[in-house]
């Protein structure tokens, strides 16, 4: 099996696309190594198996972007400057419930000059409230199967 390796940007920053291939890259690693005894497997050890994997590689796929996003917002030092948003805090850790179980992603807090408020961009850009912990799609979900 060929390992994906990260490349270096001319700024020296690892681009997104190569941090997911290598997100995508465990992931396959993962599902090859579910097979790998082989034994014989039962439909259901596939489903729950597979099921636990996917939706772990895609919570992985959702933190990468969203943590990249974040890095991406913070080296902006220009385009904060000019919108007025100073670094606060760094690595602060939220956890979102979503179809695919509990993710937790890390990101900066950041002081709005010209709002006088504070905010996470990341969060914005993601479409979630400041304290949604349950995401829109979960929460249609939950009301779908309760009616």
């Amino acid at each position: 099996m060929k390992v994906i390796k990260t490349t270096i940007t001319k700024e020296g920053e690892v681009s997104l696309r190569n941090i997911i291939l290598q997100v995508c890259q465990q992931f396959i690693t993962e599902v090859v190594g579910f097979f790998k005894d082989e034994r014989i497997v039962t439909l259901a050890e596939m489903e729950n198996g597979l099921k636990e994997s996917s939706d772990k590689f895609i919570r992985d796929v959702i933190k990468t972007y969203l943590e990249e996003t974040d890095r991406q917002i913070a080296s902006d030092k220009i385009g904060r400057k000019q919108k007025g948003l100073v670094v606060e805090r760094r690595n602060e850790e939220r956890t979102v419930y979503t179809k695919f179980g509990a993710l937790t992603y890390t990101r900066s807090y950041y002081y709005d000059r010209q709002k006088e408020t504070y905010m996470h961009p990341v969060d914005l850009v993601a479409g979630l409230e400041a304290y949604e912990r349950v995401s829109l799609t979960t929460a249609a979900d939950l009301v779908g199967h309760a009616a």
